[in-house]
C-alpha cells in the first residue's frame, strides 16, 4: 500500500509538471489548466509525502520484530548456556 502511494504521488507530480509546462510555454492563455497544476503538485506532494512516512513506518516495524526475535533467541541460549554451566543434568537450575 505504502509503495502505492508514493507512486501516485509521483505520477500526480509529473502530471502537475506538464501541466505548469503547457500552460505557461504553449498555451499561455489557459490560466485554469496553470491553477490545476499547482493544485495537483500541492496534493501530489502531500500524498508521496504520506507514502514516504508509510515505507519508513513499515521498515522500522520490521527491524523491531527482527532485534525483538534476536533477543529472545539469545535469551535461550544464555539460560542454556547458564543451565549447563551449573551442571544439572535435568536442565533445571540449582534452587536456594
Amino acid at each position: 500500500m505504502a509503495q502505492l502511494t508514493t507512486g501516485c504521488g509521483v505520477i500526480g507530480l509529473t502530471i502537475a509538471t506538464i501541466l505548469l509546462l503547457y500552460s505557461r510555454f504553449y498555451m499561455p492563455g489557459a490560466d485554469s489548466l496553470f491553477a490545476a497544476g499547482w493544485v495537483i503538485a500541492a496534493v501530489s506532494q502531500l500524498i508521496l509525502l504520506l507514502g514516504i512516512v508509510m515505507l519508513v513506518s513499515a521498515g522500522m516495524q520490521q527491524t523491531s520484530q527482527e532485534v525483538a526475535s534476536r533477543v529472545n533467541h539469545l535469551g535461550e541460549r544464555l539460560s542454556r548456556i547458564e543451565y549447563a554451566s551449573w551442571g544439572q543434568s535435568d536442565g533445571t537450575p540449582p534452587t536456594g
